[in-house]
């Protein structure tokens, strides 16, 4: 549960980030044009990774409750590949904090037209 939880945050700054930098984009500067387009192409990545995990989350939570009562070799197989997914997370949330710097730097003044 707690991955899905933490999944569902991942999704809901992801959804701030991309508010955020559509009320950016009509006052940055011209020379920032590329870094706009920089921070809208990697949310979509980090979206479709985030869905990718999500998936993977959801199948493990199924498996888990396929093979709980079964050998304890199948469930050691279960917590490594939820261990796993932890593990990307934790890669993922690294790559929104760039993201959210990424923006930050956009919401700087200096970024945007006078």
């Amino acid at each position: 549960a707690s991955l899905q939880q933490s999944g569902e945050r991942g999704a809901e700054r992801l959804r701030r980030l991309e508010r955020i930098l559509g009320s950016l984009s009509p006052d940055v500067r011209e020379a920032q044009h590329a870094a706009v387009g920089a921070c809208r192409a990697g949310l979509k990545a980090l979206a479709e990774q985030l869905q990718q995990h999500q998936l993977a989350v959801a199948e493990l939570g199924v498996r888990a409750a396929l093979v709980v009562n079964e050998e304890p070799r199948a469930m050691s197989e279960v917590r490594r590949h939820l261990e796993q997914q932890q593990q990307a997370l934790s890669t993922w949330e690294r790559a929104v904090a760039a993201q959210m710097e990424a923006i930050a730097a956009l919401q700087d003044p200096s970024a945007r037209k006078s």
